[in-house]
């Protein structure tokens, strides 16, 4: 997963209100074929660890072996509230209801 922030390119970090794009890319590094169905989505992840998703979940493609399905979403942070006593958001990316 890359985050990118668009308002300060070359910022390591963002602050309430920049625009990021998140992009994650998952692949199939078995040795079958993957046809069984599930999600992948983008989340949010508070100073409490609870779970905030960021836009709508993507259907996980059928993937042969050593195929890959990218996903990208941009977010906008002017509803995270940054605490000086709780510098860290996390941002992570997810599969759901897969199979096997």
């Amino acid at each position: 997963m890359t985050l990118v922030n668009l308002d300060a390119p070359t910022s390591a970090g963002f602050q309430t209100g920049d625009q990021l794009k998140l992009d994650a890319t998952v692949g199939n590094t078995g040795n079958e074929d993957y046809s069984a169905g599930g999600q992948i989505q983008f989340y949010q992840i508070s100073s409490t660890g609870s779970e905030n998703p960021i836009g709508q979940a993507v259907t996980l493609n059928n993937l042969v072996v050593g195929a890959t399905q990218s996903i990208t979403t941009n977010v906008d942070t002017s509803q995270i509230s940054m605490q000086e006593n709780d510098p860290t958001s996390v941002f992570r990316v997810k599969l759901t209801g897969t199979v096997g």
